[in-house]
């Protein structure tokens, strides 16, 4: 049960799996969550993934809000708060990658902008192309904008992920 949360394949898997039940899925997104909450019991300690996880995820979701309403990203009608609950929940899953899947990352920030721009921007488009989103604007412009935004999105969310479990999460109480 705990390979989830220590194994970085099988993290990669989860993630993706987390992604293409949100985008295939959507509404309501039940697999998702499933998938979340597993990875979350899975945990070796659930609350300080929590304390890692959610305050990063809110960010990335504000990013994608602030896309939404400058008419970047066109979402079907649905429930959403900003952006559609299902990827609220990609947001989540995939900040729970900073730590296995994407940990290669950590202090190569040229690395994660690279990343960031290239497949950041590809699944936007893959998500595009399975119909769970529509773009506003041209291809190209918007894969432009997308690109610029994730090469200096994803190195400042990783930069902020390492300093939360540095100052807050360390502020928990232990489990005992």
């Amino acid at each position: 049960m705990r390979l989830l949360a220590t194994n970085p394949i099988a993290n990669a898997v989860w993630f993706q799996s987390c992604w293409f039940s949100g985008v295939l899925l959507q509404h309501p997104p039940y697999l998702l969550v499933a998938l979340l909450i597993l990875h979350f019991v899975s945990h070796v300690d659930p609350r300080r993934a929590l304390c890692k996880i959610f305050p990063i995820a809110f960010i990335g979701i504000i990013v994608d809000s602030v896309l939404t309403t400058a008419g970047i990203f066109i979402f079907p009608d649905q429930l959403k708060v900003g952006i559609p609950l299902w990827l609220w929940g990609i947001w989540v899953a995939f900040v729970a990658s900073f730590d296995l899947s994407l940990s290669f990352l950590k202090g190569r920030l040229w690395l994660a902008s690279l990343l960031g721009a290239v497949s950041g921007t590809a699944s936007y488009v893959a998500g595009m192309k399975l119909g769970a989103v529509t773009f506003g604007y041209s291809l190209p412009l918007t894969v432009g904008v997308l690109s610029m935004t994730w090469a200096i999105v994803l190195p400042l969310l990783l930069v902020l992920h390492n300093s939360l479990e540095a100052k807050i999460c360390d502020l928990l109480p232990s489990r005992s």
